[in-house]
């Protein structure tokens, strides 16, 4: 049982991964419903909650999946959803990471693993996945924009009215 943070491509995928790897459930977290709605629609999660509503979750989950940059908001899920001896897994980067002992809190109370974004064997796997045409990339790309509509595309991308940009040259 997994919950993942954030509901953006990278938590989209996190969820899609577990669900096609057997896991038992994927409940994805998010502060905004259009997002957890998309997730839900693409088949990410098991179920979805709001931020906001966390609270009401069990503290059963085995595992959670950061993907929010946010380290209040993956300590407060860690500490309100996980089991004792759940596992968190941190994949974003968080501001002022580099400071020595930055995780300590966390790790203080939390079985704990980074997940370092360049690690090459995920990336492999998300490429296999694309070239077998197990997962379809479009319906994630919800932002089109030619190059003459850049600035509508860069808007899109600041007030998150979508999910992926895209720039289409020519």
């Amino acid at each position: 049982r997994f919950v993942v943070a954030g509901a953006g491509i990278t938590g989209c995928l996190f969820g899609l991964f577990l669900r096609w790897r057997g896991a038992a459930q994927v409940t994805m977290v998010a502060r905004r419903e259009a997002p957890l709605a998309f997730a839900r629609q693409q088949g990410c999660a098991d179920d979805t909650a709001l931020l906001a509503d966390a609270d009401d979750m069990p503290a059963t989950y085995d595992g959670l999946i950061d993907t929010t940059g946010s380290m209040a908001v993956m300590a407060s899920l860690a500490d309100r959803t996980l089991a004792p001896g759940g596992t968190v897994y941190s994949y974003a980067v968080y501001e002022g990471m580099g400071q020595p002992d930055f995780y300590s809190a966390l790790q203080a109370k939390h079985n704990f693993l980074r997940i370092d974004p360049a690690e090459a064997t995920a990336h492999e796997a998300a490429v296999e996945m694309l070239r077998s045409g197990r997962f379809d990339p479009a319906p994630f790309v919800t932002g089109r924009f030619g190059l003459a509509e850049w600035e509508a595309a860069w808007r899109s991308v600041v007030e998150g009215t979508s999910l992926k940009t895209v720039i289409f040259f020519g």
